[in-house]
């Protein structure tokens, strides 16, 4: 017998218990009959089941409404698809008239300051307004003989790497403010005159359409330096005798939430920069009077800042309006370049208020002309305001107050 070695003799076993029938029952159950198991087994078969279909034939997924017909010789071979119907697109023309706030070659986009306008032309503050149908825009033949012409006096402008801009003639210091204020006459029972003021015109060729049909005259544009085919816009506008005046959007203390495009003067930059960048926007169409502020300034810093801007104004010959009745710094501005024609805004008239409030809102104006013998207002292009409008203006007549361009209540105010 053979001898066992003395280190075998001290290695000691581990336990081993005895297999368990039930729990090896369970183990195969929990690992192969459980609906987990059922589940990914199932997901597994399908898997391969495409797998192998796809393999047998590649077409399967395609629909039978694709398949194509095979052409036989001697017929048209220009498609494939050819005396095929595949599908029906319901494809609706264009909006051509996007109230894009950047319709000048080469720039950068920015969207609009006022969200009141969507792409119908109908305001979204205050719920869905259908705009009126009104009667097509008179020919250009009769629209001329209502206004005055748009000619460009060329005394008046200078030539810049920018193009033609205003300037005030040295022979007997005459502006484009004189050249192109509109003119008017008022009654002689009229003691107290209005001017309301337009913003955003040009940005939507619907609600220009609306506009000019529906105001009544001598109501002020002021023109949007991103508006498209500015120059013809502006002329059009005249012909109905509405005194056109240029935005020029400028810094406020909303900059970086309020984005108001690649124009916008910053304090950020320079004189001279934001002097290249006023001499862009006067290049770019004639026929206004001034130019408007329809954002709040909030201009320090920019090497001289406003004082400089209102310099260029002033040596230009370009009057100005600001559109914030609350805006303290541009008067104080405006007093010290005195040979500018300047006015502040007294009021918003505001298209979402309800019929009866704006109704008030326009009573209040009356009693403001009444009382000042002027009053200025400035609306937003809300077509649902304009039938309003000219109800009213039909109305001033009795109380002896007029509407009037605002040239005409600045030089009333000087």
């Amino acid at each position: 017998m053979v001898a066992v070695p003395a280190f075998l003799k001290k290695i000691k076993l581990p336990h081993l218990p005895l297999p368990n029938a039930g729990e090896k029952v369970g183990q195969f159950y929990h690992y192969y009959i459980s609906p987990r198991s059922f589940v990914w087994t199932f997901g597994l078969l399908l898997c391969a089941s495409v797998f192998a279909v796809h393999q047998v034939n590649p077409n399967f997924s395609l629909s039978r409404s694709l398949e194509v017909e095979p052409i036989q010789d001697g017929e048209a071979t220009s498609s494939p698809l050819s005396g095929k119907v595949m599908a029906e697109l319901d494809l609706e023309p264009p909006e051509s008239d996007v109230p894009i706030q950047y319709g000048i070659e080469g720039m950068s986009p920015a969207p609009l300051r006022h969200d009141d306008i969507d792409l119908n032309g109908q305001t979204m503050n205050g719920g869905h307004t259908e705009i009126t149908k009104h009667s097509e825009t008179p020919p250009i033949e009769e629209m001329l003989q209502k206004g005055p012409d748009t000619k460009l006096d060329d005394s008046l402008f200078e030539s810049t790497p920018f193009g033609q801009v205003p300037v005030r003639r040295e022979a007997d210091g005459k502006t484009v403010f004189d050249e192109y204020a509109i003119p008017f006459t008022a009654q002689e029972t009229t003691r107290g005159i209005i001017a309301l003021v337009l913003v955003d015109y040009g940005l939507s060729d619907s609600i220009e359409e609306v506009a000019l049909s529906s105001l009544p005259p001598y109501i002020s544009f002021v023109v949007s330096p991103y508006a498209r085919n500015m120059q013809e816009k502006i002329s059009k506008a005249r012909s109905y005798n509405h005194e056109i005046w240029m935005d020029v959007p400028i810094q406020s203390k909303n900059f970086g939430l309020d984005d108001t495009g690649p124009l916008t003067l910053l304090s950020g930059l320079n004189n001279e920069q934001n002097y290249s960048r006023l001499l862009r926007i006067f290049s770019l169409g004639y026929g206004y009077a001034g130019i408007a502020f329809t954002n709040t300034p909030e201009f320090t810093g920019a090497d001289g800042g406003l004082g400089n801007i209102f310099s260029v104004l002033e040596k230009r010959g370009l009057g100005i309006v600001v559109a914030d009745p609350q805006d303290g710094i541009s008067p104080i501005h405006a007093d010290r370049h005195k040979s500018i024609p300047f006015v502040r805004n007294g009021m918003w008239i505001d298209g979402d208020a309800g019929n009866v409030n704006i109704k008030g809102q326009l009573a209040d104006l009356e009693k403001i002309a009444s009382d000042k013998n002027i009053a200025v207002a400035f609306i937003r292009p809300q077509p649902n305001l304009f039938p309003l409008l000219k109800e009213w203006e039909k109305s001033l007549s009795s109380h002896s107050i007029q509407l009037a361009p605002l040239s005409t209540v600045i030089r009333h105010n000087h």
